[in-house]
C-alpha cells in the first residue's frame, strides 16, 4: 500500500516580506506625488473657472454702465470696504461670493494673503476676504470731493473700457495677496515667491506692486483672467510681459531660486 505524503506549507520568508514591502513603497512613491499633482492641477483649473465668473460678473457691470470700470474710493481706507470690487458687484452679482477663493489659498487666518494664504477679512468682516486681486489701473477713480478722476495708466480720462484694444493681454483679475495692485514696470521681481514682499508694502512709492500677483501658488504660476474674458495659467517671469496698463513696458526679470 502507497504511503501519501503531508504537503509541505511553507510560510513567508523574512526575505520576501522585505521585497514585497520594498515594492509596495516604490510604487507608493511612484503614485502618490503624481496623484498629488493631478489635485493641483485639478484645483488650478477651478480657479481658473472661478475667475471666469468674476470677470463675467464684471464685463456685465461694465456693460451696464456704458463701458465705465469699478470705482476706486480714493478718500477710503481699503479697510473700509467700499472701494473693493467685491463690494461693488455683489450687490447685483452676489454669485461672485462663491468663487472669490483659490482652491489653493482658503485660509483666513492672516490679513495679508501669501501664495497658500487669502487676504482677509478687512474690517473683521468675513465677507470681505479672497484670493484674488483686481489690476487697480482698470479702476475709475473718486476724489473726496466726488469728481471721477479715471486712468489706465494712461491720460487721466483713458479709463479702460471693456472693448479697449489688447483686450486679450490686460489683465483684470487674478491670483493675488491683497485685493488690488497696479503693477509697474520697474517692479521688481520679490525676494520672497510666498509672502508678495509684505515687508515693501504700504510705504508708497517705493512699494513693490507686482509682487501682489508674483506669487507661487500653482507651482511657479499664477492664474488670470483678461479682458476679453478668458483666463490663463501664467508663469511668474511672464508677469513682466502683460499690458497692465497703457504705460507698462515689457520687463525681464530673475525670480529667486524656490
Amino acid at each position: 500500500m502507497r504511503r501519501l505524503h503531508p504537503v509541505s506549507r511553507r510560510g513567508i520568508t523574512l526575505l520576501e516580506l522585505l521585497v514585497a514591502i520594498g515594492i509596495i513603497g516604490l510604487l507608493a512613491s511612484i503614485l502618490l506625488p503624481a496623484a498629488s499633482h493631478v489635485r493641483r492641477l485639478a484645483r488650478s483649473a477651478q480657479c481658473l473657472a472661478n475667475l471666469r465668473e468674476i470677470e463675467s460678473a464684471y464685463q456685465i457691470y461694465v456693460m451696464a454702465n456704458d463701458g465705465v470700470s469699478l470705482y476706486y474710493m480714493h478718500d477710503l481706507q481699503p479697510h473700509q470696504g467700499s472701494g473693493f470690487w467685491m463690494t461693488q458687484l455683489r450687490p447685483l452679482y452676489a454669485h461672485t461670493d462663491s468663487v472669490r477663493f483659490c482652491p489653493e489659498a482658503l485660509d483666513t487666518s492672516g490679513h495679508w494673503g501669501g501664495a497658500m494664504i487669502a487676504w482677509g477679512p478687512m474690517d473683521f468682516t468675513s465677507d470681505l476676504a479672497g484670493s484674488y486681486g483686481f489690476n487697480g489701473w482698470n479702476h475709475r477713480v473718486r476724489n473726496p470731493n466726488g469728481a471721477d478722476i479715471t486712468f489706465s495708466g494712461g491720460p487721466p480720462a483713458a479709463y479702460v473700457k471693456f472693448t479697449a484694444d489688447r483686450a486679450s493681454q490686460t489683465p483684470v483679475f487674478g491670483d493675488a495677496v491683497w485685493p488690488d495692485a497696479w503693477p509697474r514696470s520697474l517692479d521688481p521681481a520679490p525676494s520672497n515667491l510666498s509672502d508678495g514682499d509684505e515687508r515693501h508694502q504700504g510705504k508708497p512709492p517705493s512699494e513693490n506692486m507686482m509682487a501682489r500677483f508674483c506669487i507661487a501658488r500653482h507651482g511657479n504660476s499664477v492664474n488670470l483672467v483678461y479682458l476679453d474674458g478668458h483666463a490663463e495659467n501664467v508663469q511668474l517671469a511672464d508677469l513682466w510681459h502683460q499690458h497692465w496698463s497703457n504705460r507698462f513696458t515689457p520687463t525681464d526679470v530673475t525670480l529667486p531660486a524656490q
